[in-house]
């Protein structure tokens, strides 16, 4: 199988950004000219897009798996993905949301873990990802009614 058809194999199975497909090519000795040539031509055909691969995966982080900016950011860098894309993932991803969307990952969240004091998830919120004045905003509006109302947030 040649460099082209092993990169649509593997395209086929599921989307990867550029530098895991190169990568996962080079493991199985493929020449590095003939993986340019390959990852060019996918591109410009449109099957190897990064940007829209870390779309989907910066939504899937948040939405399925209850991750915030910061985690999904180092989730996309580790995947290949640059900071300067990276960063402006999160920023749409984070600017686009409905009102009332973040909270509801929060309450997904929380519906786990409530028997914990209100510090102790406030500190998982954080290290998920969230940053610390989303956290506080929402115990602001919901704290009180589901008990989030003492401790403090990490800085």
């Amino acid at each position: 199988m040649d460099v082209y058809q092993k990169a649509q194999d593997l395209l086929g199975r599921r989307p990867h950004f550029t530098a895991e497909l190169r990568r996962k090519l080079q493991q199985r000795g493929y020449a590095a000219a003939d993986i340019a040539m390959a990852l060019d031509r996918l591109t410009d055909l449109g099957y190897l897009d990064d940007l829209t691969c870390a779309r989907r995966l910066a939504e899937e982080l948040f939405r399925r798996r209850g991750y915030g900016r910061r985690v999904i950011s180092g989730r996309l860098r580790q995947r290949g993905v640059d900071a300067a894309m990276a960063a402006v993932v999160v920023e749409e991803l984070f600017a686009a949301l409905e009102p009332g969307e973040l909270d509801d990952v929060f309450l997904r969240l929380w519906s786990r873990r409530r028997s914990r004091p209100p510090a102790a998830f406030c500190r998982y919120l954080y290290q998920r990802g969230f940053l610390t004045g989303e956290i506080e905003e929402f115990r602001r509006r919901r704290g009180r009614e589901l008990g989030l109302d003492g401790g403090d947030c990490p800085e």
